[in-house]
């Protein structure tokens, strides 16, 4: 059997929001969720900003950032 990982995962969503049901995808999911709060956000790569901002990152939903830039891993 094949182990997918976290990161996996998010690639497959990432990869998913680029390809030819892209547009099915946004729909379903901004069906069910109007809004998102993202908690530690200094800590989001840009695999998990693609995947938010496509979902959420439209006037018709909201999309909630917490976190601190001090305590950021990655360089913004």
């Amino acid at each position: 059997t094949k182990t997918v990982t976290f990161d996996g995962l998010l690639r497959q969503l990432d990869l998913a929001l680029r390809g030819p049901s892209a547009s099915a995808l946004r729909a379903s999911v901004r069906a069910r969720l109007r809004a998102a709060l993202v908690d530690e956000f200094q800590d989001t790569d840009s695999v998990q900003w693609h995947i938010l901002s496509t979902f959420f990152g439209d006037p018709d939903s909201r999309l909630v950032l917490i976190g601190d830039p001090k305590q950021a891993i990655y360089a913004f």
